[in-house]
């Protein structure tokens, strides 16, 4: 159990670190502002290779171990995008008192509700499709 929360208390830093803290940081130190590419354009344009490159990704997977591993560096590429740019594009979206208290609540709403269900929903679909693809149409539509 120590051995895990340990491993978990590491993950959680390699994970927060980067998505979460890497805007503050940039804006603050380095002082990169959405004068040079604006946020909603990289959330956009992230959503849009994700569309594109979803199902591909998926058939990969479905192959041998490089081609697998091809699959999972892909999505981590895809989905690093929009996230090292989200927090900030939802923090500015809320009036400055309130934007740590309502950015927990969107985001615990929607993990809680969507995120929770996702793995569940994707098997589901698996199997009353009998399509291996089913989560990748999945991930288009969301």
């Amino acid at each position: 159990m120590i051995q895990s929360t340990l491993f978990f208390l590491r993950y959680t830093v390699l994970f927060c670190l980067p998505l979460v803290y890497m805007p503050t940081y940039i804006h603050t130190i380095v002082v990169l502002t959405d004068t040079l590419i604006k946020r909603r354009f990289i959330l956009v344009t992230a959503f849009i290779v994700t569309l594109m490159f979803s199902i591909p990704v998926f058939i990969l997977s479905n192959d041998n171990n490089l081609y697998l591993l091809s699959a999972l560096v892909s999505f981590g590429i895809i989905v690093a995008v929009p996230l090292g740019v989200v927090v900030a594009v939802l923090i500015e979206s809320f009036p400055t008192r309130r934007k740590g208290a309502t950015y927990s609540l969107i985001y615990d709403i929607g993990v809680g509700i969507l995120g929770a269900v996702t793995p569940l929903t994707c098997t589901w679909l698996i199997k009353i499709t009998g399509n291996n693809l089913a989560p990748a149409f999945y991930l288009c539509i969301f």
